[in-house]
């Protein structure tokens, strides 16, 4: 792991809360809170990327899983910079939090106390990626009011975050930005298993209507679906069955939308958000440790997060 000591979760904490609170109670669906490295006062903002990499999760609290498939997923494409410096990388990673969660309600760790981690976390994954070549790739940490993930992708386009114009965003971080645009962004949303699975559920979707919800949502934004054997969702094979069908436009699915649809290997190890909850409720540093990358593992231990 990056051998970086950590800033105190107390010490992110007010900015972080302030933010937060001034976003909850605003009409906005969508805020970027921080952004790694963090960017001078606007103008000018960061050059705006083609690829926005969206890793949207609980990250209750982020795990080394968590690491695995956002550093693979970077990695995975070759180095984009443009030629001229100031325009930066192509790609950037967004660590999402959602205040509204499908299923989830915001304990046992508050949205301050994992917004904290997320900052730890997605320093320590822009620092690995720097080691690995990637010094060109920037990290934001952002939070939506939208539970379901076609719903995210809309807050994320229309909030104008990420469009790049001749006016460089001048108006700051909401996005409402004059001049010409650029090509639209391309989204591609980070998933486990257990999230495809989630994506699929009719449940989650008015009755007859997930075709009508997600042919906006394929038609603009790719999956790349981290695979994850264990017990409740069977091996590869058995993963891999529910990606063909919904390559044979079974599952409610349409059939072009297999083609957005990137399958690539997990760890090895079970690791999760569950685990890592237990252990530190045990006080179990060891295998928090193992875990959690470095300065989550950090975090939680000295703040003694889910220990109540």
């Amino acid at each position: 792991m990056p051998p970086s000591p950590p800033p105190s979760l107390h010490t992110l904490l007010p900015t972080l809360t302030t933010s937060l609170k001034s976003f909850t109670t605003s009409s906005s669906k969508f805020r970027i809170l921080h952004r790694i490295p963090p960017s001078p006062p606007p103008p000018p903002s960061p050059a705006q990327p083609s690829t926005l990499y969206i890793f949207d999760s609980s990250f209750n609290p982020p795990t080394l899983a968590h690491f695995q498939i956002a550093t693979s997923a970077l990695l995975s494409q070759p180095n984009k910079r443009a030629e001229d410096e100031d325009k930066g990388s192509a790609e950037r990673l967004l660590l999402l939090l959602a205040t509204r969660n499908a299923d989830k309600a915001a304990q046992p760790a508050s949205f301050e106390q994992r917004l904290g981690l997320m900052v730890g976390f997605g320093e320590e994954v822009r620092m690995w990626l720097c080691g690995e070549g990637r010094e060109d790739v920037r990290v934001d940490v952002g939070v939506t009011t939208e539970p379901f993930y076609h719903a995210k992708a809309a807050a994320v386009a229309e909030s104008g975050v990420y469009s790049s114009s001749d006016d460089d965003n001048k108006e700051g971080e909401e996005g409402k930005s004059g001049g010409k645009f650029r090509a639209p962004l391309e989204q591609v949303y980070l998933l486990g298993y257990d999230s495809l699975i989630r994506l699929f559920d009719q449940k989650y979707y008015e009755q007859g209507k997930m075709g009508e919800a997600l042919a906006p949502f394929f038609e603009k934004c790719r999956v790349r679906v981290t695979l994850r054997e264990n017990d409740e969702w069977g091996g590869r094979e058995e993963q891999e069955n529910l990606v063909d069908a919904i390559g044979k436009g079974e599952q409610g699915a349409e059939r072009g939308w297999r083609e957005r649809i990137e399958c690539v290997e997990g760890m090895k190890e079970a690791v999760s958000s569950t685990r890592a909850r237990e252990a530190a409720k045990k006080g179990d540093e060891e295998e928090v440790g193992r875990l959690c990358t470095r300065s989550v593992a950090d975090r939680v231990l000295r703040e003694r997060l889910y220990q109540d």
